[in-house]
């Protein structure tokens, strides 16, 4: 499905800053952290120079929305446990390998 958003802006540039600030970030380096994690998408234009196109940026966070109504719930959905179980692993010799103390 694909998410309907201003066409109006879509062809105008933004920078950095300008980005930030129509996101509501405190700062630029949020927008770093989100192009080094490719998770919007950049136009270079030179060594340090970037633009971005505001409705490919929202549709690329609409593809991160997580919709979650449920309620937290612990390892296996079990509301009633927050710790992962406990478990005892007992190592078992290789078939065809002698073990140290059958020498």
């Amino acid at each position: 499905m694909k998410a309907t958003h201003d066409t109006t802006l879509d062809a105008e540039l933004l920078t950095k800053e300008e980005l930030a600030t129509k996101m509501n970030l405190p700062s630029t380096r949020m927008v770093d952290g989100l192009v080094a994690r490719r998770k919007i998408p950049v136009i270079r234009l030179g060594h340090r120079t970037v633009r971005f196109r505001w409705g490919d940026v929202q549709t690329a966070l609409d593809k991160l929305t997580v919709w979650d109504h449920a309620a937290p719930k612990g390892h296996y959905g079990r509301t009633d446990c927050y710790a992962a179980p406990s478990r005892t692993v007992t190592r078992q010799p290789l078939p065809g390998r002698i073990s140290k103390e059958g020498k």
